[in-house]
């Protein structure tokens, strides 16, 4: 094969890997956008419920989801701040909810993949209290 035609070939190669990785950014995006689209209707205050309607506590904090985080931080929690960096990346890159559960009890949190939808009654939840984060 000429050089020329090397050339050719790798140039082909380079847009397809540039182009699938567009591609890829375009569904990190649309899937960033729909899941604070899903969050933005949850306000604070908003009673929880878990997968057996069992009330979970009030939503205390909404954090939107970010895609491009590189130094994750949330200005008003430093559980999450002083979080595993594997941990506190997952609920920033997911966006999350923090759970009030009461007087004598840890906050929960729970990402926006957990939340089956949000309505007049509150946040239905798709899992179990018990499967909820908590640091």
């Amino acid at each position: 094969m000429s050089p020329t035609a090397n050339f050719a070939t790798l140039l082909f190669k380079r847009s397809e890997q540039l182009l699938q990785k567009g591609l890829m950014m375009n569904q990190q995006v649309a899937s960033v956008e729909s899941t604070n689209g899903q969050l933005m209707g949850i306000q604070e205050g908003m009673p929880v419920f878990d997968l057996n309607n069992r009330r979970v506590g009030t939503v205390k904090h909404v954090q939107f989801a970010d895609d491009m985080i590189e130094d994750a931080f949330v200005a008003d929690d430093l559980t999450v701040q002083n979080a595993d960096e594997t941990v506190r990346r997952r609920l920033l890159k997911a966006g999350f909810i923090k759970i009030n559960t009461g007087l004598l009890r840890r906050d929960q949190y729970a990402t926006s993949d957990m939340i089956e939808y949000v309505g007049g009654d509150g946040v239905q939840l798709n899992v179990l209290r018990e499967r909820l984060m908590k640091l």
